[in-house]
């Protein structure tokens, strides 16, 4: 897409949510901001500069990367074996990511993600307080991140919440710019659940975040206190064990 490429966009990925009918998604229409990356696979790729976001935000990028993300999630198919022929889904609302890219005639790809019980809030109406910066994590803006963390005096339960929340988030989405931003902001990346887990514990579903766990400081060794699993061990042995164990 040559608007990507002007403004040095790698690959971008849009949310996008309608209606499963007829083996289709119908009323498909993107939700929130696109998340953009700098470089199409390495680490912390999303691009978080909140003057630049702010200049795709002004440009017709957004537009044209929302028109391409409905059209190609019309063409997405279930996940999940069982899914395949859509009985299951006829007539509820579900949830497509669409990954483009910035290379003239790259097709990009849109994943099925689940069911949803409800379409995405309108970003402009966000919630304030308590529950402002889960919703914020919930829709994926960054630009929406990065004034709620700036502008909020969020708790500290508040900001380590978010981080189990962007941690455990699993493949192929890459949480590493908001996982930093949380971090820069206060978020503990040794923080203790309710049952004694660590956001490093909950990223074991997916190596980028542990990655940017690691490199913000999680302890990987950290036991957990109770024994959430049935075992009670450290994010090493709990990712390594998986399933297995």
């Amino acid at each position: 897409m040559k608007l990507m490429q002007e403004l040095r966009v790698r690959r971008a990925t849009v949310d996008v949510e309608g209606v499963w009918q007829h083996g289709r998604v119908a009323k498909a229409r993107a939700m929130g901001s696109p998340q953009y990356y700098r470089c199409y696979d390495c680490a912390f790729s999303e691009i978080t500069d909140a003057r630049r976001l702010s200049r795709f935000a002004c440009s017709p990028l957004p537009a044209a990367l929302d028109a391409a993300a409905a059209a190609r999630a019309q063409r997405a198919l279930p996940m999940l074996p069982h899914d395949q022929k859509g009985f299951r889904l006829e007539g509820r609302r579900v949830n497509v990511a669409v990954i483009l890219f910035d290379a003239e005639g790259a097709p990009g790809f849109a994943v099925y993600l689940r069911p949803t019980a409800t379409l995405a809030p309108n970003p402009s109406k966000l919630p304030s307080g308590p529950g402002a910066l889960l919703a914020v994590l919930g829709y994926g803006d960054m630009l929406h991140l990065l004034c709620t963390l700036s502008t909020q005096n969020l708790a500290q339960r508040s900001l380590n919440m978010g981080l189990f929340a962007r941690a455990a988030s699993g493949p192929p989405f890459d949480q590493a710019g908001a996982i930093e931003a949380l971090v820069a902001h206060g978020a503990n990346p040794n923080a203790r659940g309710e049952g004694g887990e660590t956001p490093l514990m909950a990223a074991t579903v997916n190596p980028l975040n542990v990655q940017a766990l690691l490199s913000l400081g999680a302890d990987p060794w950290l036991p957990q206190r109770r024994r959430v699993d049935g075992i009670g061990r450290s994010a090493p042995r709990r990712a390594v064990c998986a399933p297995a164990c």
